[in-house]
């Protein structure tokens, strides 16, 4: 019964992107390989691993069919409280299993994707990322909110680099209820857009000195404050390695003011790696790290590529993305976690870097051949 139910959703799916073809918004690869991926929420619960295995989607699926039968609200905390109120209106009928939780995700990254195609701020190589970047696939097809956090740190950081403020400013404040860090993180960068992002001071001759000076003054201040952070930084690293389902005792402390420092200038780099393939504990980890490798040397060849077309405004989402690997990774432990929260800043960077810099480049191009 449950199968012929989330067939039904597949169903749905494939409607929606039959239509979108036959208005032409998409060609016809896209379509088919958009048709395609709507089978993944098949691939994951019950057939790579048991729904259990992620046993915080039970959460969402509660929460919404509460929502939808108008019946008492299961205990839970807060950011899944509102995730859940949130995905319970997203037009995907008969959600009895997680897996049309997951059909719920779908919808709701398709309606994303088709948005940013149909804008044209997908194109090339952004475009084929998006498609084929295995983390998005995956957490696409699984019932967690991370793609509704996604959805709106995209939206929102779109709406920044068009100078639209205000607008970002309202797509970021649903992440304050569903995911408070990620909110902290974009209202940073919102502060950092309008301080830096002005088309006067991205054409000024030392726009590159101003901008390294500024992450020199932060950097200091974080030297200076270290032994003051050590404490309440430790108790958070320790209450995620706990929530992780680690037991305390294994848990090692943060011996001093030396490995933090040590800690804040490496875990950029390690964070966006994470696990090493000779720290992986099972096949899952270790196919994790040769991907992760993969994107590594993607992220750098394509960073490379947009800052021989713009150098500041490069340098700018560069460092975004360093700074939230940064603060990721002083605090999160597990690797699986490192997954789950490092994904959504990638997908943003390479996004927010294609139409910034990228697409930019072409559409500038497009405008040259045609006053030719």
């Amino acid at each position: 019964m449950d199968l012929l139910i989330n067939f039904s959703q597949f169903m749905i799916y494939i409607l929606l992107i039959l239509t979108v073809y036959r208005l032409r918004i998409v060609p016809s690869w896209i379509a088919l390989y958009l048709a395609f991926l709507g089978t993944s929420p098949f691939w994951f619960n019950g057939f790579l691993f048991p729904p259990e295995y992620m046993p915080d989607q039970f959460k969402y699926l509660n929460v919404i069919q509460s929502v939808r039968n108008v019946s008492n609200t299961p205990d839970v905390s807060s950011n899944v409280f509102y995730s859940g109120w949130i995905m319970a209106f997203i037009p995907i009928p008969f959600v009895y299993n997680v897996i049309g939780v997951a059909f719920i995700n779908k919808f709701i990254f398709l309606i994303l994707f088709l948005w940013l195609y149909k804008k044209k701020y997908l194109s090339g190589v952004p475009l084929f990322f998006i498609l084929f970047y295995p983390d998005l696939i995956m957490y696409s097809s699984l019932a967690l909110r991370d793609i509704l956090i996604l959805t709106f740190m995209i939206i929102g950081t779109v709406l920044l680099v068009q100078k639209r403020y205000i607008f970002a400013l309202i797509m970021f404040l649903p992440l304050l209820l569903i995911k408070f860090q990620n909110f902290a993180l974009m209202m940073i960068l919102w502060i950092m857009s309008i301080a830096f992002m002005r088309e006067k001071f991205i054409k000024s001759k030392h726009s590159i000195l101003y901008f390294s000076m500024f992450f020199l003054v932060v950097l200091s201040i974080f030297i200076l404050l270290a032994p003051y952070v050590i404490e309440p930084l430790d108790f958070y690293r320790g209450a995620m390695s706990a929530e992780d389902g680690n037991r305390p005792e294994d848990y090692v402390s943060l011996s001093g003011t030396g490995e933090l420092l040590t800690l804040g200038l490496t875990s950029s780099i390690y964070f966006l790696l994470k696990p090493f393939f000779f720290e992986a504990a099972n096949a899952l980890q270790l196919v994790q790290s040769f991907l992760n490798i993969g994107v590594f040397v993607f992220l750098a060849w394509f960073t490379v590529k947009c800052y021989k077309i713009n150098k500041f405004k490069t340098l700018f989402w560069l460092s975004f993305l360093m700074f939230s690997m940064i603060i990721y990774g002083l605090v999160v432990v597990n690797f699986g976690t490192a997954a789950r929260y490092r994904f959504p800043f990638v997908v943003l960077y390479v996004i927010a870097i294609g139409v910034d810099v990228y697409q930019n480049r072409v559409i500038k191009s497009r405008q040259l051949k045609v006053k030719i």
